[in-house]
């Protein structure tokens, strides 16, 4: 049961952001564009929810793809690593930064799983910042072919080449699986408790990509909206405290961001669990 109601905060897209984020995110990719030009910097591209239109300040993360004609070296990926910690530092919102750094020849020529460059995340951020990160690694990423789609479909080129020119097709069956992927993890356990309405609502619309075909691409919100449409009422007071709570304008502190502050119904949120189960969607 929610606490208090919610107020739901302005939905924003990169055209309506606030001044704020924009000079953030513009000054990001400058920053990372010079860094890597040694590589031969391509392009510089924004997806997730700001590119959709679906970016709600207290809960939504900036996600930006940079795209390089040639490896970066050891002491590059270090700099890199160290902008954006620095950069993640002076960040207007309680999300993070995600940033992929990937290959033109990797992008136009797409295999799942795709390598990149160098990755981003909060997860990395201590050991990027005490240099205990191996910089040298080499790796692979499931989520790439989401991202790569995405930028497709409504994707925003922040900075340097067009997108047609940048992204080649990803095969539809790449995307399923990155996206049954992630599913799969929501689903594991009692994973869905630890951030409970990013949970539910990928849940929602996993659901709806699955009655609608893979082709098309949801956001939160709508997956959500679509479930209370489609989906038993039993899991309709979880759902709509999902939707609620992210699309609250109510400030959180780090540590809430995950949960909004609030108890859950663990026992809903396991049945929602178990009725997304039976649909067999990663069969």
């Amino acid at each position: 049961m929610l606490r208090h109601q919610h107020t739901a905060g302005r939905k924003q897209s990169w055209e309506t952001a606030d001044t704020d984020i924009r000079e953030f995110v513009e000054r990001l990719v400058g920053d990372v564009s010079e860094l890597l030009e040694p590589s031969g910097f391509v392009g510089a591209y924004l997806h997730g929810s700001l590119a959709a239109g679906s970016f709600y300040r207290p809960k939504s993360d900036l996600d930006i793809l940079f795209v390089v004609h040639g490896s970066m070296s050891v002491e590059q990926r270090r700099k890199a690593a160290h902008a954006l910690c620095n950069l993640s530092d002076a960040r207007p919102i309680i999300g993070e930064i995600e940033t992929s750094i990937v290959l033109l020849s990797n992008t136009l020529n797409f295999q799942h799983p795709l390598p990149f460059e160098f990755h981003y995340s909060e997860t990395h951020k201590e050991a990027f910042r005490n240099d205990t990160a191996d910089f040298a690694e080499n790796s692979k990423d499931f989520d790439m072919a989401v991202y790569c789609s995405v930028i497709q479909k409504l994707g925003i080129c922040l900075n340097g080449a067009p997108i047609d020119t940048t992204f080649g097709d990803v095969p539809v069956e790449y995307y399923r699986a990155a996206i049954v992927d992630d599913l799969d993890w929501i689903l594991e356990n009692e994973n869905i408790l630890e951030s409970p309405f990013y949970g539910v609502l990928n849940c929602c619309r996993v659901l709806e990509q699955h009655q609608n075909g893979w082709q098309n691409f949801f956001t939160k919100d709508e997956g959500g909206e679509w479930a209370i449409k489609n989906l038993p009422a039993d899991y309709h007071a979880i759902i709509s405290q999902a939707l609620a709570c992210y699309r609250s304008s109510e400030n959180v502190s780090a540590d809430e961001r995950r949960t909004d502050g609030h108890d859950w119904d663990r026992a809903a949120l396991l049945s929602l669990r178990d009725y997304v189960r039976q649909q067999n969607i990663g069969s």
